[in-house]
């Protein structure tokens, strides 16, 4: 861009404040927010900091974003600015003024905004009125069995060597409620949300701002809802009032609030229960308590030490437990079963403690069946879900969900038809597509009732329109089975104005931590032994939030952006997994030293949860000083909590430490989506094709998801037979000392699990 005069610049600043006293361009062009801060010249549209970060990912073919105040503006990016404006940009691309549809949940405003937004300017099919197009319509679906018939043997691997097995595989994720160390008032909600919900006039010259959005409802609305509280058995309307309005009038969310903090059948005293019905829950009671004395699973926590490994396996032979290890998640409430803590904690009650029409029943109420914890061959946590579900009655509210994998505050139900779970599989690029192929022979073989939805999505095919249409493709797949098994994505660096695709789809969905387990795994040889942490990554801002631009020609300024509300979801989910898989520290990683407001914001909202788990010790340590303690000590980690870039550094060090990317399995969580993938974000470029890559990483990513949905016994038999291979240095990839191919290492894997049988 030529160099622009000081005094042009001034004329060009002066006629740009001229056209925000304009009425049309006072507000966003977008969400309705005032004073708008940015502006796309290419457009000729004036627009909010949230709308503008959106209109960076469109790309620089379609939209041309600068700030007003911090970049420098020529004369013809000013003219084209004066000849359009929000009036006649709206006139063209929204001449029937549609408004955006915003949910109710802050944390999926930016993913409606973002939808919006693309169907304005990108699919323009607000300008002419017609719907928009099916996604689905552009690529078939991709369904891959993976159950055998019964009764016959598992399918053998191919014996001729082919690119990927011979199969050709191109044919074939919420916010918590304020806490209390929180007092600082919210400011009133602005003029961008639905035109259901009140707005006070005051609140009309609000900035716009990037964060603390929400709804506010009507009086009316808000005695509606607690009256349907009223009629579920939720009687205190104080507490129900502060709780809706934290989660912005969410009943259904309200209820799984108000379960997991009080026990509605000991405060509901008013409620009225049948005689039947209590004489059930004496039943109930006296069950899980004989269950906890005489079963050796839910002992105190002396007992179960050998369980005290993320989903430990049941010894299936002599030696250490601790040899039987296995990637994965430990589900919160399973593992305080067996806990002294969980005294103090509440059950999940049964359906009738939160139905008042279920409660008044007559009809006498069945005792639950007995229970058998009998058979080696079943996981500690397998035992533990057996006996909850013998105490308790089959049915249960459709708005209570089942503990998976992740922090109770954070659970959904994954798409289940026919008994097999629907899940979304994007094999990646690079080595992608043979690890893929490896893992879906694996669960084919052990009969896995799970099916896979394929979509090829490709970073390195990134920027035509049929790429842009399978990951739009993707998304809905993972929005609509809200379960994945991914592998990594392509991001050209030398693509300028491009977001790579990993980031995109984890802003999307909101899948907003990134969890990494690091882990000695015995047969390969390390530096360092007894390395076991778990790295807690914040995915969805800090230096990721993507709002860079080129002030003048040899300038970029980049924007690191740090919220409190999501500093503080990142910081619960941390705590939580700590306390749910027998971890006792939690260390905050950050450089508060230099970036005392951003990183200091990071670190004090961390030290505040902090305060609510006692039970853990939480401490912090500056990211240079932990990456060179992380390479000489790292035994004196546990659970780390960190920024995004700081996450993606660190995961990498510590990766180094136990075998490289090849063996580090992770995932992404979300309110709504899971998604589990290599904890390294590693393509594999330079071997794609040679049948040299390591399945490794995304087969024990793959038991994580097992895991998740309650499988644990194929998880089990997955991950043993897997470690077992390394264990026994069989058939081992170049990357872990050895010189087999991917097709002789899945094969070692498949008889060594048949040996198990």
């Amino acid at each position: 861009m030529a160099a622009v005069s000081k005094r042009q610049q001034a004329r060009n600043e002066r006629e740009l404040n001229e056209l925000l006293r304009l009425p049309d361009n006072a507000v966003c062009a977008d969400c309705g927010a005032r004073n708008p801060g940015w502006a796309s010249w290419s457009l000729g549209v004036f627009l909010c900091m949230r709308c503008a970060s959106i209109h960076r990912k469109l790309g620089t073919h379609i939209s041309k974003v600068k700030s007003l105040t911090m970049d420098t503006w020529n004369s013809d990016q000013v003219e084209n600015m004066k000849r359009t404006g929000n009036a006649a940009a709206n006139k063209t691309y929204n001449p029937k003024n549609k408004r955006p549809d915003i949910p109710l949940d802050v944390d999926q405003v930016d993913s409606a905004m973002e939808r919006f937004i693309r169907k304005k300017y990108q699919e323009k099919s607000l300008a002419d009125g017609k719907p928009e197009p099916p996604r689905r319509s552009s690529v078939s679906r991709v369904v891959v069995p993976s159950r055998s018939p019964e009764g016959s043997p598992p399918p053998p691997v191919p014996s001729k060597k082919g690119r990927f097995f011979g199969f050709g595989l191109r044919a074939s994720s919420a916010t918590y409620p304020d806490s209390k160390h929180d007092k600082k008032k919210k400011l009133p909600p602005e003029p961008r949300v639905d035109s259901a919900w009140t707005i006070d006039s005051d609140s009309l010259g609000r900035d716009s701002r990037m964060d603390d959005a929400y709804a506010r409802m009507s009086d009316a609305e808000l005695q509606r809802k607690l009256k349907q509280l009223a009629d579920m058995g939720f009687t205190e309307t104080v507490r129900n009032t502060s709780v809706l309005r934290r989660l912005n009038g969410d009943v259904e969310r309200t209820v799984e609030a108000l379960v997991r903090s009080t026990n509605p059948f000991e405060q509901q005293t008013d409620t009225v229960y049948s005689q039947s019905f209590l004489q059930h829950q004496h039943q109930h009671q006296q069950q899980v308590a004989q269950f906890q004395t005489s079963s050796p699973l839910a002992q105190p926590a002396a007992n179960l030490q050998q369980f005290a490994q993320p989903s430990a396996l049941v010894p299936q032979q002599t030696g250490s437990p601790k040899e039987e290890w296995s990637h994965g998640f430990r589900s919160a409430t399973e593992f305080l079963q067996g806990q002294d803590i969980y005294k103090a904690l509440p059950t999940l009650p049964p359906r009738h403690h939160l139905c008042r029409k279920h409660s008044k029943s007559s009809r006498d109420l069945q005792p639950a069946p007995t229970m058998s914890v009998t058979g080696s061959a079943r996981s500690a946590q397998s035992l533990l879900r057996v006996a909850r579900r013998a105490a308790l009655q089959p049915s249960s509210p459709s708005f209570l969900p089942r503990s998976y994998a992740t922090v109770q505050s954070d659970i959904f139900k994954p798409t289940k038809y026919g008994g097999k779970y629907t899940v979304t599989l994007i094999p990646g690029d690079g080595i992608g597509a043979e690890v893929a192929e490896a893992v879906k022979t694996i669960f084919k073989a052990d009969n896995v009732p799970v099916e896979w939805e394929q979509v090829d999505v490709s970073g390195l095919e990134s920027g035509d329109k049929h790429s842009e249409d399978l990951f739009h493709e993707a998304i809905a797949s993972l929005r609509r089975n809200k379960l994945g098994l991914k592998g990594i994505l392509h991001t050209p660096i030398e693509r300028s104005g491009h977001q790579s695709f990993n980031v995109a789809l984890r802003q999307e969905l909101d899948i907003y931590a990134s969890v990494t387990l690091v882990k000695n795994i015995p047969g390969l040889e390390t530096r360092h032994k007894d390395v076991d942490l778990c790295i807690v990554r914040e995915n969805t801002e800090g230096e990721y939030s993507g709002l860079e631009h080129q002030s003048v020609s040899g300038v970029v300024e980049s924007l690191k952006i740090i919220t409190r509300a999501k500093s503080e979801r990142i910081a619960k989910f941390a705590f939580s997994f700590a306390l749910a898989n027998n971890r006792k520290k939690v260390t905050c990683i950050h450089k508060a030293n230099i970036m005392k407001l951003a990183d200091g914001l990071f670190r004090s909202t961390v030290k505040s949860v902090g305060q609510d788990f006692p039970s853990i010790e939480c401490n912090d340590m500056i990211v240079d000083n932990a990456s060179m303690q992380c390479v000489s000590r790292p035994q004196q980690f546990d659970v780390l909590v960190m920024p995004n870039l700081y996450g993606g550094i660190l995961t990498n060090i510590a990766a180094a430490l136990v075998g490289g990317p090849g063996v580090v399995p992770g995932c992404n969580m979300g309110r709504d989506v899971a998604v589990f993938e290599p904890g390294c974000r590693h393509v594999g470029l330079d071997i794609q094709g040679k049948d040299q890559a390591n399945p490794t990483a995304l087969l024990l990513s793959g038991t994580m998801l097992l895991r998740h949905l309650g499988l644990d016994d194929h998880a089990n038999r997955i991950s043993r037979a897997v470690h077992e291979v390394i264990r026994g240095k069989k058939s081992l990839t170049k990357d872990m000392g050895g010189n087999a191919t991917t097709h002789e290492f899945t094969r070692t894997v498949l008889d060594q699990m048949e040996k198990d049988l």
